[in-house]
């Protein structure tokens, strides 16, 4: 549900019918009594549902083809986030991180060690792009160096 109501940041109820915390975390009974309380309201907002999940899709198919564009193998997806194949996810990760202040996810964790995962709004996507155009060894340096 976060990503559909971004700003019920924990508004989860994914986990209502579990009776034990999972790897220490608390139950959702236990950090979800907003969540459910709020949920049910939210998910029958059929009209935001609709308009967001229309929003988000157009999003990541503009974000898709601009990272296309650039020569980055993009996975087809029909969520509103990608996976991005850019060689070592876990330098990528970090130099965007420290060179531009944006923060995409490793799927080194679910075994996928050479993508990142991507998605935000409009405006943080197009400095995603913009600092996609500037990593090393990104597809259009490796165009350019073979151009020599």
């Amino acid at each position: 549900m976060t990503a559909l109501y971004q700003g019920c940041a924990g508004l989860s109820l994914g986990r209502a019918g579990r009776d034990r915390p999972c790897r220490g975390k608390p139950t959702a009974v236990e950090r979800g009594t907003v969540a459910q309380a709020c949920g049910p309201t939210a998910l029958r907002n059929c009209d935001y549902v609709t308009y967001t999940t229309a929003t988000l899709r157009e999003e990541a198919i503009r974000l898709t083809g601009r990272l296309r564009s650039q020569g980055w193998h993009v996975l087809p997806t029909s969520t509103h986030f990608m996976l991005v194949e850019v060689g070592d996810a876990a330098e990528v990760r970090a130099s965007l991180l420290r060179e531009h202040r944006i923060q995409v996810r490793n799927c080194a964790s679910f075994g996928l060690p050479a993508f990142i995962r991507a998605a935000r709004l409009p405006e943080d996507n197009d400095r995603l792009v913009a600092a996609m155009s500037h990593l090393s060894g990104s597809p259009i340096d490796r165009t350019s160096e073979s151009s020599l």
